[in-house]
């Protein structure tokens, strides 16, 4: 995806993900583009919005009395349940320090130094009013506000702090929307039933092919692929094979 994407019109991608691992950091880096997680780059970073990245990914292409700046093409990754990489200090401070081995991290617990994730439980929609995942909500519900169209991958319309973020655009029939995941959950069809979601193509496994739904459409369209729910497939479909 970051490999056709470097071609397009479009300078900054917006992703929301709710894992902690690293694989769209190091997707996006293989084939060029910037990453911003919430915090600087480096060995040791601190926190830095994206009012200041904006600032960063401008380069001047042409000098003089009306200069001419170029955007760097560049990755805006929202952690709402933190990262592998995030550690809160013993004075409460956060850091990001990639690559740290699990050894480590066991030993940094007796200097405060603790990892920054948000477990699952129920407990969970609590701590993400704290920082740093306040913070990280707050951007996010901002770049949510400009979207013009919205991707779900394997999201179930379970995590409810999450969803509030995105309710409204889900109701907004202007903005489409594209659900893909291996099945789709009671969640996702009481949206439909409610009304609560608009303008949407929702896609899942069917036995040996795939079925999609829509308001778009009369009925269920079963397309037949039975990889044309996943990611890989999705592409397939969209841009051929590689």
């Amino acid at each position: 995806m970051f490999r056709r994407f470097r071609s397009s019109n479009n300078d900054c991608i917006n992703i929301i993900t709710t894992n902690y691992d690293h694989l769209i950091e190091v997707s996006a880096a293989i084939e060029g583009w910037e990453v911003w997680d919430g915090f600087g780059n480096g060995i040791l970073s601190k926190p830095m919005n994206s009012m200041l990245l904006k600032s960063r990914m401008k380069r001047i292409v042409r000098q003089g009395s009306k200069p001419l700046y170029e955007n760097t093409k560049h990755v805006k990754i929202y952690k709402p349940h933190g990262s592998l990489s995030w550690f809160r200090l013993s004075d409460n401070s956060f850091v990001k320090m990639p690559s740290i081995s699990p050894y480590f991290i066991t030993n940094m617990k007796v200097l405060g130094i603790g990892p920054v994730i948000v477990t699952p439980g129920i407990g969970k929609y609590l701590e993400t009013h704290y920082e740093p995942y306040n913070n990280v909500m707050a951007e996010m519900k901002n770049s949510i506000q400009d979207a013009r169209a919205m991707i779900f991958l394997g999201f179930g319309f379970n995590d409810i702090h999450i969803q509030a973020s995105f309710q409204s655009v889900l109701r907004n029939e202007n903005i489409p929307k594209l659900i893909a995941t291996r099945s789709l959950t009671d969640k996702f069809f009481k949206l439909i039933e409610q009304k609560e979601i608009k303008n949407y193509y929702a896609i899942e496994k069917y036995g040996e092919v795939s079925r999609i739904y829509s308001d778009q459409q009369d009925g269920i369209v079963i397309l037949a692929d039975e990889e044309g729910w996943s990611f890989k497939g999705l592409l397939k479909n969209t841009w051929g094979d590689e």
